[in-house]
């Protein structure tokens, strides 16, 4: 069995955390998981809901930092991640339910890719988003050598993809001197390195307007 740690930096995302963590309970498939919240010094009640909800998840911690930005929380969470793969996610966005176990597959089923990711769609109301989508087929692309999409933009947010944790610890995590995005120096470091896969289908869900955003 395989197992992945889902990292999910949070500051001040009180609205959107119980629809955010509902979507983590109900991920399908068979592997062993880890739940690592980072709270970058919310100001609001964040980090009492993040404890209240702790209570529901099995093998979850949080961390506590002061506010440095989501490239330091998104790097504190891979430094604590214990498992084969890291499925990041925003504190304000959602996955579909087939996301993690779909995204573990693609890379179980070839080796030589180190990242998987889907796309993404965005509605005005995320607690209203049903998660249960049906896909009978797979349309991937599979890309060699991406750092040259990489450096022309970010190719996806943190929510919409799936890594080797191994990968992404020898490449030191994200550069902190980038305090917003954390996820375009992780792409661009993963990019020069390894090879990508995409299924085209968004498997995550994102707010049109949401505060930090």
């Amino acid at each position: 069995m395989t197992s992945v740690s889902f990292v999910i930096p949070v500051f001040n995302k009180a609205k959107y955390l119980k629809t955010v963590i509902n979507s983590l309970k109900c991920q399908t498939g068979k592997f062993d998981k880890e739940f690592i919240f980072i709270n970058d010094g919310s100001t609001d009640n964040s980090l009492e809901i993040l404890e209240k909800e702790k209570k529901n998840l099995k093998n979850c911690k949080i961390i506590n930092q002061t506010n440095n930005g989501s490239a330091s929380a998104t790097n504190a969470g891979i430094m604590k991640s214990k498992m084969k793969y890291i499925k990041f996610l925003d504190a304000d966005d959602l996955i579909i339910n087939k996301t993690t176990s779909i995204l573990i597959n693609l890379l179980e089923e070839n080796k030589e890719f180190i990242l998987a990711y889907g796309l993404q769609r965005k509605v005005k109301d995320i607690s209203l988003v049903k998660l249960d989508d049906k896909i009978d087929y797979l349309d991937l692309t599979f890309q060699y050598n991406p750092i040259k999409s990489a450096m022309r933009n970010s190719m996806f947010n943190p929510s919409q993809f799936l890594v080797r944790t191994d990968i992404c610890k020898r490449i030191g995590g994200c550069d902190e001197r980038v305090i917003h995005s954390q996820e375009y120096s992780l792409t661009l470091k993963l990019a020069n390195i390894g090879n990508f896969i995409r299924l085209n289908y968004p498997l995550a869900i994102l707010p049109y307007k949401a505060p930090g955003q």
